[in-house]
This record gives structure tokens, sequence and C-alpha cells, in this order.
């Protein structure tokens, strides 16, 4: 059975982690912040990679990136 992904708006990862908006654009284009997911024109952020993202400190996405890849995520 496929595990249901959540996915989160801009505005809810920025409200989690207690930055604005803005502040959470400018870590995605340093790429400083989850990856995000383009639905049509949507764009979301996966709420496991936001947590993880979190939980480590707030790493670069390279660094995360190779920390789901160690976790089998």
């Amino acid at each position: 059975m496929p595990v249901i992904e959540s996915l989160l708006k801009i505005t809810e990862a920025a409200k989690l982690t207690g930055i604005s908006v803005r502040k959470y654009y400018a870590l995605l284009a340093a790429e400083k912040a989850p990856e995000i997911v383009r639905i049509g024109r949507s764009v979301r952020v996966r709420a496991s990679d936001l947590d993880l993202w979190f939980r480590l400190g707030c790493p670069s996405r390279a660094e995360l990136e190779v920390a789901k890849r160690d976790r089998g995520v």
C-alpha cells in the first residue's frame, strides 16, 4: 500500500520553522532548505523533509539529501 506524503505550502513551512516566507524563499534560492515539489503552479514542501531538515539543525540541501539517502528515505 502506498504511503501518502504530506505536502505543505511555503507559508505553512515558514510558519512551522518560525521564519518569514521571504526568508524561506531566500533559503530555497540558496539551496539551504528542503527541495520543493511543484504540482502545476503550486509549490509545496514535503513535511517529512522539513521535519528531518529541522531535526538535523537546518543543513544545506545537499547535506539533507545525503542524510536522507543514508537513512533510506
